[in-house]
């Protein structure tokens, strides 16, 4: 398998969040990319699924979530799985 990139375990974020005031509201922020450096905010619906990702020039971070429906091939279980909450 390729190299993969590193992010939180279920683990890690179960730690991470332990203490917290469970009624909080959380969203994702991730870097716009522009030159001012804007973070950018992703809000969440709930939705947890595994999902395969791939290596991807169109990406700012250099992966994206594997879409079946635009790929004349298959996925393959040579991409790493991640959980994608959404």
């Amino acid at each position: 398998m390729k190299w993969v990139p590193e992010t939180l375990t279920v683990r890690d974020l179960i730690e991470l969040l332990e203490g917290e005031d469970q009624d909080a509201k959380i969203v994702f922020a991730s870097n716009y990319g522009d030159y001012a450096k804007t973070q950018q905010v992703h809000f969440l619906s709930g939705v947890c699924t595994t999902q395969l990702i791939e290596e991807s020039g169109y990406s700012q971070s250099g992966w994206a979530i594997v879409d079946d429906e635009d790929d004349d091939e298959p996925a393959t279980k040579e991409l790493p799985e991640f959980l994608v909450l959404s």
